[in-house]
């Protein structure tokens, strides 16, 4: 399924115009619940970003995610990040993403984020 999700996104966005770039996006990650920590990941991504107009832009990325669970042994999944932002205003803009990681042991995880951006 996300394999499908990625290549989908893929998809989406090979028609877009051509300013866009690739870029590499290392990225490290703890959780925790109250005090007590969950685990760590670190994502070493590589990705695509750019605008398919003045006000949407979108990027979409995806690598290794090394995880390292705070019991257990750790693992080296499939991770990856879709994502688009945009402009309602000059000064106010909307973002949303949807990442996953595979897992040989468990269910894959997902996640999603949506938000917004206020600049002064």
């Amino acid at each position: 399924m996300f394999k499908q999700a990625t290549l989908a996104a893929a998809l989406a966005t090979a028609g877009m115009p051509a300013m866009a770039g690739f870029y590499v996006n290392p990225e490290f990650n703890k959780g925790y619940v109250g005090n007590d920590p969950i685990g760590s990941v670190l994502d070493l991504h590589v990705g695509f970003e750019g605008q398919a107009n003045e006000k949407l832009g979108y990027y979409v990325q995806g690598g290794p995610s090394i995880l390292y669970p705070t019991s257990g042994e750790g693992s080296t999944e499939l991770g990856g990040k879709v994502g688009a932002s945009y402009a309602l205003t000059e000064k106010v803009s909307a973002y949303g993403e949807f990442s996953g990681v595979s897992s040989e042991d468990t269910d894959n995880g997902y996640g999603l984020k949506l938000g917004g951006k206020f600049t002064f």
